[in-house]
């Protein structure tokens, strides 16, 4: 079951997307204020946090920028959401670094694709990382149609050249 952290000072927002969002089966923790959320961030590790810009004491554009400095947080998926679009546009909030930016009212559909979106993302993300950056110098058999490296196992050459297209380009 994936977590999400959900920051708002709304408490009707925060009621309702934490009940939307354990109905369709996610883990919810809540937090009222910037401060708490980058605590139950810190203890917890969610998979994803959805987080107001506009809170009282640390809002959300100092909460993202906390959790990017955060070595054990710094990759996780950063949805920023806000009613004031005056304060903070979508272009700004992924400028900030948030991997996606909201408009509230938001549609329980829009919310969900969101977050589906960036769950989806994340593991490709964690797939890419585990894949080796460099890939050995290789000798290809052409009477074997293969590709062999040392400490690497023997490939065929259709299937090395699909491996090598999955290899992490700048992760």
């Amino acid at each position: 079951m994936k977590t999400i952290l959900l920051l708002d000072d709304d408490e009707n927002i925060l009621s309702t997307f934490s009940l939307a969002l354990r109905h369709h089966g996610y883990n919810v923790i809540e937090a009222s204020s910037g401060e708490e959320g980058l605590e139950l961030a810190k203890k917890h590790l969610p998979d994803l946090i959805l987080s107001d810009i506009s809170m009282p004491g640390k809002d959300g554009q100092a909460v993202l920028q906390s959790i990017r400095q955060h070595p054990e947080l710094s990759t996780k998926q950063v949805v920023l959401m806000t009613g004031q679009t005056h304060l903070v546009t979508p272009r700004r909030g992924m400028e900030l670094g948030a991997d996606d930016f909201l408009v509230k009212p938001v549609s329980l559909g829009d919310l969900l694709r969101c977050i589906d979106a960036r769950l989806k993302r994340a593991e490709v993300h964690c797939f890419r990382s585990s894949i080796p950056r460099s890939i050995p110098r290789c000798r290809t058999n052409c009477s074997r149609r293969s590709v062999a490296s040392s400490g690497w196992p023997t490939y065929s050459v259709a299937t090395w050249k699909i491996f090598r297209t999955m290899r992490p380009r700048s992760c």
